[in-house]
């Protein structure tokens, strides 16, 4: 057989440690909406598909396990992926250091809570408080495929491989099984501990391998295996050993002997690639190209791709804490789960999807009116009857049942037909009726039958019709409602015309001018205290009590303003069937808006989630489009079959999500929390982004959450169900991101989850940098005077130098001079004689100039002394 073809290990139950189940189970004391019924049929099951559309980095999904945190981790063969019900996130060679190979084929996790992972080049991972480390390859020289993985109790771990026979990992040591040990075969594809400790190994053409006490034990076709290549294995309640082989079909080992299922016993394929066995004792089957089987109490049901499922090829199984099966397929991530809502459609044998009217006769049957034809539920089996039994024709619009305990089938088109004992009979305008197209159809406590058409109302009495027209007085002849209170007064809804009651013969009317909501009436209620309930076609809901009229609209609450049926359940809540969701409200909300002591009311709205295929109801208004059964269980008619909810099963979720902080990108860089220690982020980050989550197996899409940041913020910032919060230019220094969440009932974590980290400052931003600035700025005053002191004084000195220097440069003349009394000459130091003009210029700064005085002129110069008398001649 080639390696192509064999995919797959195994599908034993890889549970996660019991405390982990304990915390994140949420399963409330017992079964909730969300774990499996095993009393369901699989197609009535909730099923979520995700692929790589939805985030995922490979459609095909070779393991899927639960840690005990909460979280669900797929083995892809485009990395390891993590999933907390809403978003995924992926680790792999690109991202993660340990990480050598994205083809990640087996998961395991431990009694410590560790995740183990094997890839398909033989590297063994382990992640431990959020470090991976990479355990090495397998192979001493060539890699050794990891093909299953298997915690066992005595805390060793065992390793399948492809080629490399069994490993075994404890208290870091590595030991081998192979062929030369005795293996029958090195290619290990499945692993199972059996209750006694015994291990079982499946293998690729040897057989299956039981180890017990370092004994090897080998079972073949000899000894009545159906083949000898075994795919998977695991175990049941009543310790049987259930065998999935690739060409033999399912054998089930049990007290030494072997039975084989194959496709003639109900198994969709004899090619298993899957097993499982639920909390619920059922044995879910994958297998190559036959989709998935459950076995319950000894009978096969099968859900293929023509079902929804991605793809036929189904590689794994896993419980989660909760009660969900999830499905590891080529086409995808999927997952069951179970729903408060019960969905009948052609897939459990209705002759059509679209429901139109719901019925339930004295008998106990339920009757359902579709587009293709009118169907019996009774006994958990559908009978149709469509035109080919009689039937005028196939669509079914109104039902109803007289005291005789015939059956009134209102249809569009085909006029009205009576169902008595199996037999049709019909009466269409031949016979005196105004519409062969039936909205509504009634049998009132008088025994007689009126009848609601586009073209007026009528009553069939005594084998009798009488047509009601506006000529009677009725305000609009398209008649889509009727109801008989309980004084006999008969309530008729009309398509624009609001409503008429007919009473002894007379009518009377109602409208928008007294107060109705709306005048497109589509039902009536009349509540246990004589309280009239008034659905509307865009008017939402109206009360009609001690002759007046109140309304509940959108603006009070209402989800939607076209309503097509009210009814109430035994708890007193108020079921509202509208043409886009089915919604439950409380009814005293509904007295109190209506008395005006409440603005509003709260409805919970019920959906794809809840087990209801498809929420919305057809456009027509027939009836009735919702029925309460004499069980108290509700019916309600979709576009997609018919669904019924207990609403005594219905039950809050009272645990609060578990709340975390994955991790804080800063810049584009990413941080992981650590344990104890605070994350460091670099000076001059601008941009913080904090992921976090919340997990709960019960809609965690609708988990909200809240947010501040100690340090910043004030109070808590509301981010609905947004999962990331984001700061820009925070300043240097120590805070704390802080969430918690609450559920989809409104439960709250509010210890919820933390993250610390600092943001580093630049130097000039730290408390020793300003501690110098301000020693500095303190010394600076002093050392300014100072500095001044210093500077004036050595100015004063150059000054004082410069009037030194300049002061050297005079010279003064002073003390006795010897002077010649008759030539004027001066003696100097020396002892000589200079001329007087010689020895001042060479003792001082003085220059002398030559000139004549008046006198001199006069007694030298007598003849020039008259013109010059006032002038003196330079010389």
């Amino acid at each position: 057989m080639e390696p192509t073809n064999r995919s797959r290990r195994t599908s034993t139950p890889r549970f996660a440690p019991i405390a982990a189940v304990a915390l994140i189970g949420c399963c409330l004391g017992g079964r909730t909406g969300f774990a499996l019924d095993p009393e369901k049929a699989v197609t009535q099951y909730v099923h979520d598909i995700w692929s790589k559309e939805n985030g995922l980095p490979h459609n095909t999904i070779e393991d899927i396990v639960q840690t005990p945190d909460g979280y669900i981790w797929i083995a892809t063969l485009g990395g390891l992926v993590r999933f907390d019900g809403v978003k995924f996130t992926v680790f792999n060679a690109g991202n993660t250091k340990g990480f050598v190979n994205d083809r990640v084929t087996a998961l395991a996790v431990t009694e410590d809570g560790s995740l183990w992972c094997g890839t398909e080049e033989g590297s063994l991972l382990r992640l431990e408080d959020g470090i991976f480390t990479n355990v090495g390859p397998l192979g001493d020289t060539v890699p050794i495929p990891v093909y299953a993985l298997l915690p066992s109790r005595d805390g060793s771990l065992w390793v399948g491989t492809y080629g490399g026979g069994l490993r075994r990992l404890k208290d870091g040591k590595s030991s081998a099984y192979t062929t030369e040990e005795g293996l029958p075969n090195d290619i290990v594809l499945s692993l199972y501990e059996d209750a006694e400790g015994s291990l079982w190994a499946g293998t690729d053409g040897g057989g299956l391998v039981r180890i017990k006490g370092g004994e090897m034990s080998v079972y073949t076709r000899r000894n009545g295996l159906s083949s000898d290549y075994v795919y998977a294995i695991c175990g049941d309640r009543d310790g049987s050993l259930w065998i999935g082989t690739y060409g033999g079909g399912l054998d089930r080992l049990r007290d030494g002997s072997v039975d084989v299922y194959r496709v003639k016993d109900g198994l969709s394929s004899e090619f298993i690639s899957a097993l499982y066995p639920d909390r619920d004792g059922n044995l879910w089957i994958g297998s190559y190209g036959g989709g998935l089987d459950r076995m319950r109490n000894g009978r096969f049901s099968s859900y293929t791709k023509k079902n929804g499922l991605s793809n036929n090829i189904v590689i794994t199984f896993f419980e989660d804490a909760g009660g969900g099966l999830w499905i590891g397929t080529r086409g995808g991530l999927e997952r069951l789960t179970g729903g408060a809502f019960t969905t009948y459609s052609t897939a459990e044998g209705m002759s059509d999807d679209t429901a139109l009217a719901v019925y339930q006769d004295r008998e106990g049957s339920m009757w359902v009116g579709t587009r293709g034809g009118l169907n019996r539920l009774k006994d958990g089996a559908f009978t149709t009857y469509t035109t080919a039994n009689g039937l005028s024709i196939d669509t079914v619009a109104a039902l109803s049942e007289d005291l005789s305990g015939n059956l009134w089938v209102g249809t569009s088109g085909g006029g009205l037909n009576r169902m008595r004992n199996g037999v049709f009979t019909t009466l269409t305008t031949k016979d005196g009726l105004p519409d062969d197209i039936i909205w509504t159809v009634m049998a009132d406590r008088s025994n007689r039958v009126w009848i609601g058409t586009p073209s007026g109302l009528a009553v069939l009495e005594n084998g009798s019709v009488r047509v009601y027209t506006a000529k009677d007085g009725l305000t609009n002849e398209r008649v889509m409602a009727l109801h008989e209170d309980r004084r006999g007064d008969l309530w008729i809804g009309t398509d624009g015309g609001g409503i008429c009651i007919l009473r002894e013969g007379h009518f009377t009317s109602y409208t928008m001018k007294d107060g109705l909501s709306g005048d497109y009436v589509s039902t009536f209620y009349e509540d246990r205290e004589g309280t009239l309930w008034i659905g509307t076609w865009g008017g939402g809901l109206s009360r009609f009590k001690d002759g007046r009229f109140t309304t509940c609209t959108l603006k009070q609450g209402l989800t939607q303003p076209i309503i097509h049926q009210v009814i109430e359940d035994d708890r007193g809540s108020f079921w509202i069937r509208g043409n886009e969701s089915i919604a439950r409200v409380d009814r005293k909300e509904l007295e109190d808006c209506a008395a005006g002591s409440r603005e509003n009311v709260k409805l919970v709205a019920y959906g794809r989630k809840d087990g209801i295929k498809r929420e919305e109801s057809d456009d027509a208004a027939y009836q009735p489009a919702a029925w309460k059964d004499r069980d108290g269980r509700l019916w309600f008619v979709t576009i997609e079959g018919v669904v019924s909810v207990n609403p005594d099963e219905i039950i809050s979720n009272e645990r609060p999500p578990t709340v975390y902080t994955e991790n804080l990108i800063a810049d584009h860089e990413t941080f992981v929390p650590a344990k104890a220690m605070p994350l460091l982020v670099p000076p001059g980050t601008r941009r913080f982004e904090f992921h976090y989550t919340g997990l709960s197996p019960i809609g965690p899409e609708k988990i909200r959450f809240k947010f501040k940041l100690d340090g910043l913020d004030d109070d808590w910032t509301d981010a609905g169900t947004a999962r990331v919060a984001s700061y820009t230019h925070l300043p240097p220094g120590p805070y704390v991101f802080r969430v918690i969440a609450c559920n989809s009932d409104g439960i709250w974590n509010r210890e919820g989850a933390s993250l610390s980290f600092r943001v580093l400052p630049y130097f000039f931003q730290t408390r020793w940098f300003y501690g110098g600035c301000g020693v500095f700025l303190l010394l600076l005053g002093p050392g300014i005077h100072l500095f001044r002191v210093r500077h004036l004084r050595a100015r004063q000195k150059q000054l004082a130098s410069q009037v030194e220097a300049a002061m050297s440069q005079i010279r003064v003349l002073k003390g006795l001079l010897p002077i010649c009394a008759s030539c004027k000459r001066i003696r100097d130091d020396a002892g000589y004689w200079n001329q007087m003009e010689v020895y001042v210029r060479d003792h001082s700064e003085a220059e002398f100039s030559h000139g004549i005085c008046p006198d001199c002129m006069e007694r030298l110069y007598p003849g020039y002394s008259g013109k010059n008398h006032d002038n003196s001649v330079d010389g």
